[in-house]
């Protein structure tokens, strides 16, 4: 694409009426000379958060030479064009330097079909008085399913010829051809979506007097509105984020039920936290072995290919997502839901439901930032696990408060209060989760000598790998009880607590 495309005026129209109709209309004002029609079939690849999106970034699968030819361009330009045998689920189904990069834009989210437009499309082109093109033009009648889209036209540039596109582009604004918007917008508006319509944070405003019960409920309302959204794509593998993100939101959950329990009646409030407990304890095994399958290419880069290891955990994470699935289809998961929702939709109060909701937040996290900024300053060589554990929760949330109602404080001293404790959070996280990795290695290999069909080699580095788990857990204790900043842990809180929106 040219690097003055920007300075051409638009280059996508739109207009009413018949293909061949438009075409003419085409024809006339540009000088363009029509091609055969051929068929076009495009569909928008995107994580479910919309990552490529919002970068800034599109990748479009249509049908190529090989299979499948993919669009992927930055901004307005093309970045790669790749030609495969199928559309790729995760980045790492594409091979090289596009595969690399793709992964830096998903991690490990899954590419799904966000929308798919098809019909007819005839090229045409402007040429020179050699016969030479110097711009192309695409007029397309396009579908969503049934529902027919404006005619669009297209111009693209070629290169060294962008006054013959400005000239293309005013003519069509001659002929009454209106600017489009982005096809991507318009194929979702036309089944009622948008791009970026999900996302799992929960960021909303709230008065200054307005009070407590109504503004928490209206926060855990959009908690629950992501671990809805997150039932399918969980309930069908579509990629391990699905099931974290409907975990964090219920544990987010109960994280502002427990620690804003005031606002609400005592009673109700004890009957849903039971009710929120049992939903993060049958979703936690299947998330576990996830975290596993994802930690697995990292073990093996230490201590080798951990063939029977990675077979076994295959197994009980496909027998923890059938068990899984049949929670999320019982009456009990839906009656939960249900009931919360119902709770959410009240009015009732408790001892703190009717004062301001700056208030009662402010309170909370002052009491939770001064426990955590104790602890930190506390750790040292001998504090116990148990303790490290406590500490980790505490830190999750002040965490989740801090940046549930970030509205209420200044924004930059919100964010940087969130990150210091997100900091702690993360270390002391990444320790527990050393702590748990080497003995479920130690009993998968166990496990594995009890079939009695193991390679000794996948017994031995698996020991190898319990082993090195162990003196990692070490080293991050120690670096822990001798590098966190706990006094800037204080100072941003103090910060926080003292600025307003």
């Amino acid at each position: 694409m040219s690097e003055t495309e920007h300075d051409l005026g638009p280059l996508t129209f739109c207009a009413d009426g018949p293909l061949d109709a438009v075409v003419a209309r085409v024809a006339e004002a540009t000088g363009a000379q029509p091609e055969p029609p051929r068929p076009v079939e495009r569909t928008w690849l995107d994580s479910f958060d919309w990552r490529l999106f919002g970068a800034g970034e599109r990748l479009v699968a249509e049908p190529g030479p090989e299979g499948v030819r993919l669009w992927w361009t930055r901004g307005e330009r093309l970045h790669r064009a790749i030609d495969v045998p199928a559309a790729p689920r995760f980045a790492r189904d594409l091979q090289g330097p596009a595969g690399v990069d793709l992964g830096k834009r998903l991690d490990v989210r899954a590419l799904l079909p966000r929308v798919t437009v098809a019909g007819q499309a005839v090229p045409l082109q402007v040429r020179d008085g050699l016969g030479k093109a110097v711009v192309h033009v695409e007029v397309a009648a396009l579908a969503v399913g049934e529902a027919a889209l404006p005619v669009r036209v297209a111009i693209r540039p070629v290169r060294g010829h962008d006054d013959r596109a400005r000239g293309a582009s005013y003519a069509l604004q001659q002929a009454d051809l209106r600017p489009a918007e982005p096809l991507l917008e318009v194929a979702l508006a036309a089944i009622g979506a948008r791009p970026g319509d999900y996302d799992a944070k929960v960021e909303l405003a709230f008065a200054d007097d307005e009070p407590a019960q109504r503004a928490v409920r209206r926060v855990l309302r959009g908690l629950l509105d992501v671990v809805v959204a997150n039932e399918a794509g969980t309930r069908d593998d579509l990629d391990s984020e699905f099931l974290h993100d409907l975990r964090v939101a219920v544990r987010k959950t109960r994280s502002v039920l427990g620690q804003l329990a005031r606002v609400f009646p005592a009673d109700a409030v004890a009957v849903h936290k039971e009710a929120l407990r049992w939903l993060g304890q049958v979703t936690s095994p299947l998330r576990d072995l996830d975290v596993f399958l994802l930690d697995l290419p990292g073990f093996e880069a230490d201590v080798g290919r951990l063939g029977a290891v990675r077979e076994l955990i295959a197994e009980r994470h496909a027998t923890a997502r059938d068990e899984l699935v049949a929670v999320l289809d019982s009456d009990r998961y839906r009656e939960t839901i249900e009931s919360w929702r119902a709770f959410l939709a009240e009015d009732s109060a408790g001892p703190d439901g009717r004062a301001p909701i700056d208030a009662v937040v402010r309170a909370r996290i002052r009491k939770l930032a001064k426990k955590a900024r104790q602890g930190a300053a506390a750790i040292d060589a001998e504090t116990p696990p148990e303790a490290l554990h406590d500490l980790r929760k505490l830190a999750k949330k002040l965490r989740y408060l801090t940046e549930l109602f970030a509205s209420r404080f200044d924004p930059a001293a919100a964010s940087d209060a969130a990150k210091r404790v997100k900091a702690l959070q993360s270390k002391l996280g990444t320790l527990q989760d050393l702590a748990v990795q080497g003995p479920k290695v130690r009993g998968i290999a166990e496990a594995l000598l009890a079939r009695g069909d193991v390679d000794a080699t996948d017994l031995m580095r698996a020991g190898a790998l319990v082993d090195r788990l162990e003196r990692k857990r070490l080293r991050l204790r120690d670096a822990l009880a001798e590098g966190y900043d706990a006094q800037g842990l204080r100072e941003a809180y103090k910060q926080l607590l003292g600025s307003h929106p």
